[in-house]
């Protein structure tokens, strides 16, 4: 499969649906948002804030969502932790493992 029909099949799949991109805008999410952008129902773009990333890493990733035309949210991890453990208090372990961080505590 060469890279063109790799990228039609990511647009059929995404085509026309509500989406929402956890989006770094890194190489990976800028494009996966930028094809998003082109196809989908209004996506969003996500960018948690884990205070681990580079100074202006949030910062960059709302421009970059924000040239893509791109609704565009940026979540603290502490605050996404607790929106989780409201909406489902069972669940909260299993994203709290699923992040892997040390000293979190």
């Amino acid at each position: 499969m060469n890279l063109q029909e790799k990228i039609n099949n990511v647009k059929n799949f995404i085509k026309d649906k509500k989406i929402a991109i956890s989006f770094s805008g890194g190489a990976d999410s800028t494009l996966i948002a930028y094809l998003a952008a082109q196809v989908s129902d209004n996506p969003i773009a996500i960018t948690v804030d884990n205070k681990i990333m580079p100074e202006g890493f949030v910062e960059n990733a709302k421009e970059i969502a924000i040239s893509l035309k791109l609704s565009s949210n940026d979540i603290n991890l502490i605050s996404f932790i607790a929106l989780v453990h409201d909406i489902g208090r069972f669940k909260q372990w299993e994203i709290y493992k699923s992040f892997k961080l040390k000293n979190f505590d």
